[in-house]
């Protein structure tokens, strides 16, 4: 019940199949790429929607690393030494005014 802390549940007498994908985590891919990226290291990172990272994915090039994305896959390769870059971060998806 709305406002109390009652819950009911209704139930069937049939469940139908039902199926769910996760949605990738964009924070764990983020992390993966810019561990690869510090220590100099290549890594394929699968199962990811690029489009959650971009911003990311755009610093990272910035810092000189080369970045390939094929499908739903991200591959990095880290420069011996990283360019300095400037990073502001916003709650996911950011609003621009």
């Amino acid at each position: 019940m709305l406002g109390t802390s009652i819950i009911k549940i209704k139930g069937v007498q049939n469940l139908k199949e039902a199926s769910y994908n996760i949605m990738p985590d964009r924070i764990e891919a983020g992390t993966l790429l810019i561990a690869s990226a510090i220590t100099g290291g290549r890594v394929k990172i699968k199962s990811v929607i690029p489009e959650h990272i971009s911003p990311l994915i755009l610093k990272l090039e910035e810092a000189g690393c080369k970045i390939w994305i094929e499908n739903r896959s991200v591959i990095l390769v880290a420069p011996k030494r990283l360019k300095a870059v400037s990073i502001t971060t916003m709650p996911y998806p950011r609003i621009s005014n």
